[in-house]
């Protein structure tokens, strides 16, 4: 199982790490509220110590916004962060699912560094 977190690097660049590191755990907590009934979700925290989540990036938010356009047209859950106060979106938390299924959705991105 993994869970894949999709950062704007534009985001990044003017609102510094600490800013897209709480958008970041928003958008995880909210996926995984909204999904704690789900199977895969209930299995990823019974093994807290082997979590594996992996943080893509983006360019822009058109990017973000495309990601977001896929995953519903595939049936993909996720949570798409939009800021309030900034009025953008910043990021998206893909739901826990198994890699053979999620993995081809997001094989172009680049992990963020």
């Amino acid at each position: 199982l993994v869970q894949y977190i999709v950062v704007r690097k534009d985001v990044l660049k003017d609102h510094g790490l600490y800013f897209v590191m709480a958008e970041a755990c928003l958008v995880c907590s909210a996926v995984h509220f909204t999904h704690q009934q789900d199977p895969d979700t209930q299995k990823y925290f019974e093994d807290m110590d082997n979590m594996h989540k992996v943080v893509l990036g983006v360019d822009n938010q058109a990017q973000l916004l495309k990601l977001a356009k896929d995953l519903k047209a595939n049936d993909f859950a996720f949570e798409l962060r939009t800021n309030p106060e900034k009025d953008t979106q910043t990021c998206l938390a893909i739901k826990v699912y198994e890699k053979s299924l999620i993995a081809p959705m997001v094989k172009k991105l680049k992990l963020l560094r």
